[in-house]
């Protein structure tokens, strides 16, 4: 309650995750707290309701925005940074065995860094994981193509999924 008032909605939604974490989050507390006239009341309640403890499990802005794309364009929460063999994928999405690598600029410019991505990206594919790579500018300035692209690929996938495994049982 104390930081509502001075909070972006993000920034609250971050906090909250945390919280949630770190296993301080007392969602009944906080309701008989909150009130009519109650600086930063309204906000809270409205990132309660989009509460969304993924974002505990991020490790930047980019990885929260991806989580954001997936909420606004109704895409499944993939799981952030899970474990894949010795790596964590920025999201994965199991089922599917979709990943997405997303590519801040000061992290991926060097030739060394690219060539540890395709690597790492030989290594998902050779499990059976494919690989969607975005640039940040791409997610900020192109989010929808971004989303469309996503959940194409999840709906193929599944399919896809689906009939290996009626396959696998016949």
């Amino acid at each position: 309650m104390d930081i509502a008032p001075r909070c972006s909605a993000y920034e609250l939604q971050k906090a909250l995750a945390n919280a949630d974490f770190h296993k301080l989050l007392d969602p009944e507390s906080l309701a008989a707290v909150m009130g009519r006239g109650r600086p930063g009341s309204a906000g809270l309640r409205k990132t309660i309701k989009a509460h969304m403890p993924e974002f505990a499990e991020t490790l930047s802005y980019l990885e929260d925005m991806m989580l954001l794309l997936c909420q606004r364009y109704g895409i499944p929460l993939p799981i952030p940074n899970g474990k894949v063999g010795p790596h964590m994928p920025d999201a994965l999405w199991l089922d599917a065995m979709l990943i997405v690598e997303l590519d801040g600029g000061a992290n991926h410019s060097s030739p060394t860094q690219r060539r540890i991505d395709a690597e790492r990206d030989m290594y998902y594919r050779s499990l059976g994981y494919l690989v969607l790579r975005y640039t940040f500018w791409q997610v900020k300035r192109q989010g929808a193509a971004v989303a469309a692209e996503i959940i194409a690929t999840l709906a193929a996938r599944s399919v896809e999924i689906g009939y290996r495994t009626a396959l696998r049982s016949n």
